[in-house]
């Protein structure tokens, strides 16, 4: 099967995730067209799946009421390293994880969260709530507001189904994301091949060792030029996934074995300790660190604090790390050899967080029986940018592993098409009716029973003239142009029915509400700002009461003493309704000094101008250069005293029955106005230079001479224009 994968976007806002299981990173290109990967607040470019709420009120999580609107407006959300220390302690108050459950059934979630010692995500919220709130908020996190009006490309497994892509679709279009691209994993790194230029016409070996699947593909990328453009074309051989293995496991592994000793330390046969939720979390969090150091280190000691009122202190050696990891290993190993086959790889490159692991690295090698594998690429970030390369280069991809084998098409109730084998594709179906609704379903031998819970869904067709929005199934093309191509007489838009668990209403509560929360601390900031410039012992500065009346000057400390008690106070929650209130109060007042203290600035940078005139005037000897100083300066005199006047009147004859408003727009206009006198005198003084520019090849000669003519100089007294550093040497 051939498909052509390439970008219509032309934005300069153009965003690549890797959303993977363990951690989420992301991209962008910077202004000289480079990719550099984003950081989140903590300043790591690694951000933890994990999501997590806390509430002011206790046993709120808990309650039969949580995942109403009133509740959900009062949580404050968490994600990444802060969510993974309150579910350390409180693990009912979130979950994680989110691309291993995707479209996972009941069983599965059940087994893959108790492995992970996580709640399941499927539970409580629910698991398109979660994973689109988890998405929302790390896209606030790293890019801010703006990512509605990005191009977003996200990777994803390319085994996925066409169900698990729509579920991921919708994540981000619910999140309001205009512009998505879903790129497979193998074709991110194909991309990556393509405009870096690595590994052309070689077929290269991908291990992806991720946290909760491990795959390898193998791919090759060719480079040929037509004319002025150039092309690239993808071969891909061969796609193997295994979802039971991966380094999340390993870390089960290892936590299993640290509560054994935490047992045979502790514990009795006669009554085993029987762990927390939270405790196991802990054990978990702590068996990632030994993990991630005997990748680097001989032997590791960790405290897991709080286990049974104790704090449990455990230590490993790395030879019992291995040992305890070997089946893993073995499983690892057989997922590589299947994905080699008989195929010739010229090179092996292996990527993911748990590929830093030296043991696995010494067991594909000898699978393998190579002698190096290759570390060109970053195990973190090379997912990443390739989704974001997708955006300036196309390719053509030859698929020849089938990935969509075994789809049927329902397209009548007596006829059922298969619409994605090795000889037919969905571009072959033409309609000669109008088919209401297509159903689509997987052949059971070609669908993961065992992990996966869609196999079936609709596509509903309408004589709207409107598309909800495009679906875009790079193996399977898009629907629409597909039937418009091969039934240009009937065709119609398509409709894709939500899921009922798809809740819009979730996300919306949770945006509205992170958006409120936004805009009152922003407003909080700029009062304790507000208060700092204008305060001193909770009452206005003695230095500003010229600029407000005493009426105004005893309101002004009424607010102080306000925001003293109803912001600053440790025990204060004031409600949205009470900062908008001091906010807009304050702000009224603190307007009219920052205008007039500007004002103030502005006129006294004028001084210092005219001052530079002056001396410039003093030293001028040519009658030309001082008539026309002269004549401006005595103009610029006249116009600052004229301004200075109307501020000072301003300030003190303000009258508190004039309107605000009517005030600061006086002020504006005087500012305007002085703005416009700075850049008739700008133009002056520029003219002045550039009359006295045409000397300065006799100033030049005057500089050689300077010993020999230095009395010319003082006849002429051109020091005012001779370098600053002649000046000094002359002295």
């Amino acid at each position: 099967m051939i498909f052509l994968l390439f970008s219509f976007s032309v934005s300069q806002n153009w965003i690549g995730l890797d959303f993977g299981s363990f951690y989420m990173k992301a991209c962008n290109f910077t202004p000289s067209r480079n990719p550099q990967m984003l950081i989140n607040h903590q300043s790591k470019r690694l951000t933890p799946t994990l999501l997590a709420f806390r509430t002011d009120k206790k046993d709120l999580l808990q309650s039969e009421n949580y995942n109403t609107e009133e509740s959900l407006a009062q949580f404050r959300h968490f994600i990444g390293i802060d969510a993974q220390s309150i579910l350390s302690n409180h693990p009912s108050a979130g979950s994680g994880y989110f691309p291993a459950f995707i479209d996972s059934n009941d069983k599965w979630s059940a087994k893959l969260s108790q492995k992970l010692y996580i709640q399941n995500p499927k539970e409580k919220f629910g698991f398109f709530n979660m994973t689109s709130a988890f998405l929302y908020f790390y896209l606030l996190n790293v890019v801010g507001n703006s990512h509605e009006n990005m191009s977003i490309a996200v990777t994803f497994p390319t085994s996925f189904t066409i169900p698990q892509k729509l579920e991921l679709y919708h994540a981000l279009k619910v999140i309001k994301v205009s512009d998505i691209d879903l790129v497979p994993d193998s074709l991110a790194v194909a991309y990556y091949f393509a405009i870096e230029g690595r590994h052309l016409g070689k077929t290269v070996l991908i291990i992806d060792v991720g946290a909760t699947s491990v795959k390898a593909y193998a791919i090759r990328v060719e480079k040929t030029t037509h004319g002025l453009e150039n092309k690239h074309y993808v071969d891909l051989y061969s796609y193997v996934i295994n979802h039971e293995i991966g380094g999340a496991y390993i870390t089960s592994i290892l936590v299993d074995y640290m509560m054994n000793e935490y047992q045979k330390k502790y514990g009795h046969k006669e009554n085993p300790i029987k762990f927390t939720d939270a405790e196991k979390r802990r054990f978990f969090d702590s068996a990632e660190k030994v993990k991630c150091q005997l990748s680097q280190l001989r032997e590791i000691q960790v405290t897991v604090d709080n286990i049974q009122g104790n704090s449990f202190l455990f230590s490993m050696k790395v030879t019992k790390f291995e040992e305890l990891i070997t089946d893993m290993l073995y499983n690892i190993t057989d997922v590589v050899q299947q994905a080699a086959g008989n195929l010739k790889i010229d090179a092996i490159e292996i990527i993911g967080g748990s590929s830093r692991i030296p043991k696995v690295q010494q067991m594909i090698m000898r699978s393998l029986y190579v002698q190096t594998i290759g570390h060109t690429l970053n195990a973190d970030e090379v997912l990443a940018i390739g989704a974001l390369y997708s955006f300036k280069t196309k390719l053509f991809v030859y698929d020849h592993t089938h990935q969509c084998k075994g789809l049927y098409c329902y397209t009548y109730p007596d006829e059922t098409l298969e619409v994605c084998t090795e000889k037919n594709s969905i571009a072959n179906i033409k309609l000669s009716t109008h088919p209401g609704v297509l159903h689509y379903k997987y052949h059971r031998k070609n669908f993961d029973s065992n992990r996966l819970q869609t196999r079936s869904w609709n596509i509903t067709w309408s004589d709207k003239k409107e598309v909800p929005y495009t679906i875009p199934f790079h193996s399977l093309r898009d629907y629409h142009q597909v039937f418009e191509e091969n039934n240009p007489e009937n065709t119609y838009p398509i409709k894709y029915l939500w899921p009922k668990d798809h809740n819009h209403k979730f996300i919306r509560i949770l945006s509205h509400h992170y958006q409120k929360q936004s805009e009152a601390e922003q407003k909080i900031n700029q009062i304790e700002e507000i208060f700092l410039a204008l305060s001193e012992n909770y009452e206005l500065k003695p230095s500003l009461h010229e600029m407000f009346i005493e009426q105004e000057i005893d309101q002004i400390n009424l607010l102080f003493l306000r925001v003293k008690n109803q912001i600053f106070d440790s025990y204060a929650n004031p409600t949205s309704s009470e900062i908008d209130s001091i906010y807009n109060d304050l702000m009224k007042y603190y307007k009219r000094y920052k205008i007039i203290e500007t004002t103030k600035s502005q006129i006294s940078r004028m001084k210092s101008l005219i001052q530079e005139v002056e001396e410039l005037y003093k030293r001028a000897k040519m009658n030309y250069h001082k008539n026309i100083i002269h004549e401006h300066l005595i103009s610029i005199k006249v116009a600052l005293h004229d301004q200075e006047q109307l501020l000072e009147k301003e300030i003190k004859n303000h009258d508190p029955n004039i309107n605000v408003e009517e005030s600061e727009q006086t002020i504006s206009k005087l500012i305007d106005s002085y703005r416009k006198l700075v850049s008739n005198f700008n133009k002056d003084l520029k003219a002045i230079h550039e009359e006295n520019a045409k000397f300065l090849p006799l100033y030049g000669a005057i500089v050689k001479k300077i010993r020999k003519w230095d009395w010319l100089c003082k006849i002429l007294d051109f020091d005012y224009l001779l370098p600053e550093n002649i000046r000094r040497r002359r002295v």
